[in-house]
């Protein structure tokens, strides 16, 4: 594999798991008819749109992908920024979902 080419940031969402209930994660899987990474499994997320924040793009994601509406008051903070090996650098987006 070449160097990672850098192809712009991206946002996505992960719960953390909560001490009274077992633990969980939230992924997509993507449809097996796209061009490129069909059939991945993913968090919720995307590019990261000119003029908003990677959390505002997590939870337009977040929204989008999954019909999921939460309140900016739910992000609990960030993880620490990785590049992936498809060239995105990822800003993972936690938080904590009240209504559950």
């Amino acid at each position: 594999m070449g160097p990672i080419q850098h192809l712009g940031p991206y946002s996505s969402f992960s719960p953390p798991a909560r001490p009274t209930q077992p633990a969980s994660i939230l992924l997509t899987i993507w449809s097996s008819c796209l061009r490129q990474h069909p059939g991945q499994r993913a968090f919720p997320g995307g590019r990261i749109d000119d003029g908003e924040s990677a959390e505002q793009a997590a939870l337009r994601e977040l929204e989008e992908e999954v019909g999921l509406k939460i309140d900016s008051s739910e992000i609990l903070g960030r993880l620490d920024d990785y590049a992936t090996r498809s060239g995105f650098e990822n800003q993972l987006i936690v938080y904590v979902p009240l209504l559950l």
